[in-house]
């Protein structure tokens, strides 16, 4: 915009350009400078009794506060926090070493010990392993007799199943680069050539694509699925020296907890389309245009809105219209703070639903009424009108949380499942190729899935990757993260 431009602008639209700038400047600012969490501190609320009959249930938005006082004895300090630290520890093994005397004690008696108890540590260290495989002759016919080989991911390999766990959990759980898995083997006594590894990498994982396609099939007949994208830089092969945005697709089932991951190469709808193919049921994701035109698009598919994404709006806002949008915001931690009360008492489906029915559907409304009023004189380029249009335009989505009690409020749950991803990406930068891509989303989703269900991924590898080859497809769903958990975890 040039000078002359400038000049012909009327007084309302010099004040709306000037309002853009400022909100445009103070989001710069906090981004160089401020805090990045989305913090709001609000009084707790106190909830009745949602299925006591005799209880009369409050419905107003504008709930009743009371302030509660007692009193109550400071709990105690301990300076000893090793001490409390080790008493957690009972579950590790004990190594015993027996420190010498100082003095003869020849012709002394041993009257007890003193023990002082260490938490200790011993790095990872590369030894040869011998499996033995014992030859036998019978004398009746002259055959030779052996034990079976020991199984193995790839057919061959110099590689124990041991040390190819070590290198995909540092890689892939840890997000340690491969050049500081090598660094760290070399220092260990042997310098493994990045090929090598790689081979190794890429020819475990491979067994582990029919594994990950049997956990999306899972997914999809829960019913219920929350799906988000995230970006990653992939090489480009076919030009030099640059890369590509690549996106990473999500999609978590909070109920089964597991989590699928899809490299595809842009934004665009094919990739999730594709994946939800016979999908039925509803998936929850942000204000994404796509998603809303694959539930357009498929009438099987009930598309839910994202509370958090709406909350975030009206965060960014305060700069702009502190009074109006921090009122909204007071309001939607109302709903989280029902949403809290129901987790601390573990609701069921059906109650869930009845409290968010009773209590959270008047505050919605609320919240929608309070919106309508406000975009009259909202300015739509702020970031305040911007976060009315994105209400407006979401809304229906946003308030079906409250039709289930299966859902969720929000997305929160699949956002977590991507950090991993987004800490591993600083690390490495960019993947290799857009086969690599494909690969490291494989692997992503089975300790994803992992870390979902508590389950520790080296152990899960040690277990699964000796079997692996031999499973058969009908059978795989006693190889998943949670098969593992049932017959181990939940003994």
């Amino acid at each position: 915009m040039t000078i002359s431009d400038i000049n012909k602008l009327s007084r309302e639209e010099l004040t709306e350009s000037y309002l853009v700038l400022f909100d445009q400047y103070s989001q710069l600012q906090r981004l160089v400078y401020g805090q990045r969490r989305e913090r709001f501190t609000a009084e707790p609320i106190p909830l009745p009794n949602l299925f006591d009959q005799n209880n009369s249930v409050q419905t107003s938005p504008e709930l009743l506060k009371e302030k509660i006082t007692y009193e109550r004895n400071k709990p105690q300090k301990s300076n000893h926090k090793g001490r409390q630290l080790l008493s957690q520890c009972t579950h590790l093994p004990v190594e015993r070493e027996e420190l010498p005397m100082q003095q003869d004690v020849s012709g002394m008696t041993r009257i007890g010990e003193s023990v002082q108890e260490k938490l200790a540590f011993k790095p990872g260290k590369l030894y040869l392993k011998h499996y033995v495989r014992f030859k036998y002759v019978d004398p009746t016919d002259g055959k030779i007799i052996i034990a079976d080989p020991v199984t193995e991911p790839i057919a061959k390999c110099e590689a124990d199943i041991s040390l190819i766990n070590y290198i995909l959990v540092n890689k892939f759980v840890y997000h340690l680069p491969e050049y500081r898995i090598i660094e760290i083997l070399k220092n260990a006594g042997l310098k493994i050539p990045s090929s090598t590894m790689n081979g190794w990498t890429h020819g475990t994982i491979n067994t582990l694509i029919p594994l990950s396609k049997h956990l999306l099939n899972q997914l999809k007949s829960s019913g219920y699925t929350q799906v988000d994208e995230t970006r990653i830089r992939v090489q480009d092969g076919e030009r030099e020296n640059s890369t590509h945005l690549g996106y990473m697709w999500y999609y978590y089932s909070p109920e089964q907890k597991i989590v699928v991951i899809n490299y595809e190469q842009n934004r665009g709808r094919e990739g999730p389309t594709n994946i939800l193919k016979g999908y039925t049921g509803y998936i929850q994701t942000d204000g994404y245009e796509v998603y809303k035109s694959i539930a357009k698009a498929n009438p099987s598919i009930i598309h839910v809105g994202c509370m958090t994404h709406l909350r975030r709006y009206f965060e960014q806002a305060l700069s702009n219209d502190k009074e109006r949008a921090g009122y909204i915001i007071e309001q939607i931690q109302l709903l989280y703070n029902i949403e809290q009360s129901l987790r601390d008492d573990n609701a069921t489906i059906a109650e869930r639903l009845a409290a968010r029915k009773t209590l959270a559907l008047p505050i919605l409304k609320h919240i929608q009424l309070k919106i309508q009023e406000y975009a009259v004189t909202a300015t739509p380029k702020s970031l305040f009108g911007k976060a009315i249009t994105y209400s407006i335009n979401n809304w229906p989505a946003i308030e079906k949380y409250i039709t289930n009690g299966r859902l969720e409020i929000d997305n929160n749950l699949i956002e977590n499942k991507i950090r991993p991803i987004a800490l591993g990406r600083k690390n490495f930068i960019f993947i290799g190729s857009h086969d690599a891509a494909e690969r490291i989303a494989v692997i992503y989703s089975i300790m994803g899935t992992c870390k979902a269900n508590d389950v520790n991924p080296s152990d899960y590898l040690d277990w699964l990757l000796p079997k692996i080859n031999d499973a058969k497809i009908t059978e795989l769903d006693s190889y998943t993260p949670m098969a593992y958990k049932k017959l181990f975890l939940n003994s």
